[in-house]
């Protein structure tokens, strides 16, 4: 029966059937932009600037000062108050936007 579905008798011949996808070698990556720490981005914020997380797709979010609170803009047009969590605080891919 194993001959009529085309089976292979034993496990080597499986083995040199499988074929290895090639291996793509990583570039270094290159900043987008000059890196600032969260602290140092949040010296901009109290001084009125936004800033702006590499990491975030989307441009429509940013960090501002409003009322004394740090807000987050968010792309439909609001503010939320910004929850400030452990990976904000140790990137380094932070930039002021105007």
């Amino acid at each position: 029966m194993a001959d009529e579905l085309n089976v292979p008798s034993n496990i080597s011949e499986q083995q040199e059937e499988v074929k290895t996808s090639p291996v793509i070698e990583k570039k270094e990556d290159k900043p987008l932009a000059p890196e600032m720490t969260f602290f140092r981005a949040m010296e901009f914020l109290a001084t009125g600037s936004k800033i702006h997380k590499l990491e975030w797709d989307n441009p429509g979010f940013y960090g501002v000062l409003s009322n004394g609170q740090v807000m987050l803009h968010k792309p439909d047009g609001n503010m939320y108050q910004w929850i400030i969590n452990e990976g904000d605080m140790i990137g380094t891919d932070w930039i002021v936007i105007k």
